[in-house]
């Protein structure tokens, strides 16, 4: 199985795109693990260069080393 992190953010929106990706990837059959920026921050995510991670710009960029 495929693991997504996928990272928490602003839930006073009419869409929450964390939602939408959670749901999306779970019917494509990966475990998905929610995050927040603390988590990311403190490096407490198992993240391996295997796991996809959806998530804000700049934790992306973070994570791909840019």
């Amino acid at each position: 199985m495929h693991t997504a992190f996928i990272q928490d953010g602003h839930k006073n929106r009419t869409v929450y795109p964390a939602n939408t990706a959670c749901d999306g990837l779970r019917l494509l059959g990966y475990e998905t693990i929610r995050f927040t920026q603390e988590e990311f921050d403190r490096n407490e995510l198992p993240i391996t260069k295997d796991a996809l991670v959806v998530g804000f710009i700049e934790t992306y960029r973070t994570t791909l080393g840019i």
